[in-house]
């Protein structure tokens, strides 16, 4: 099995970015600080 980390120093980021990108209609990422907001309420 391979593993697809570019970096394991940035995994949490490119994790939330990749959830974020994926479920746009629901959530936001806030890159500047790494905060995801439900934004559909």
């Amino acid at each position: 099995m391979r593993r697809l980390l570019n970096d394991p120093y940035d995994v949490v980021e490119e994790m939330l970015e990749g959830f974020c990108r994926a479920h746009s209609d629901h959530v936001h990422l806030y890159e500047d600080d790494g905060r995801v907001v439900v934004s559909n309420l």
